[in-house]
């Protein structure tokens, strides 16, 4: 009888690190690739590629010259959101705040100010949309354009 116990828990025990090794979820994407908006590159920003099932976890990372490479994206469809933001540089003292801001009363800066601004709206063509990745290494190029302009 206990021959019978022992050997059972020892098939029982191989099937389940078989099914595990198989199953449990070991198994998620790279994506790596390449970002522009409006045909530059992104030079700076951030990627996050958010499950659109029931599973997996948000995960994200940064872009920097226009590539990007994400570990641990969880395989299947996944809403890809890009963020990029123009570089700000903050003055030093009041009297370099007043040679860089715009005239007052001017109806936009002038070239020497840096607009804290998003460069690529939430919604610009190709971001924030769902795309499919496999398990493994995944290459994708997103080619971001400026949204339609309102009527």
């Amino acid at each position: 009888m206990a021959h019978w116990l022992v050997r059972n828990v020892w098939n029982f025990s191989g099937l389940l690190i078989l099914s595990c090794s198989v199953g449990c979820g070991n198994e998620s994407a790279d994506v790596t690739g390449s970002i522009t908006y409006n045909g530059s590159e992104v030079t700076n920003g951030m990627i996050t590629f958010t499950p659109t099932g029931e599973y997996g976890s948000v995960v994200g990372g940064k872009i920097q010259d226009g590539k990007f490479s994400v570990n641990g994206v969880f395989p299947g469809q996944n809403l890809v959101a890009v963020v990029a933001t123009r570089e700000f540089t903050f003055s030093q003292n009041s009297e370099e705040m007043r040679t860089t801001a715009p005239p007052q009363g001017a109806s936009g800066a002038d070239k020497s100010w840096k607009d804290p601004v998003d460069i690529i709206p939430r919604n610009a063509f190709g971001n924030n949309v769902a795309y499919d990745f496999v398990a493994g290494r995944n290459d994708v190029s997103l080619e971001l354009k400026s949204p339609p302009l309102p009527n």
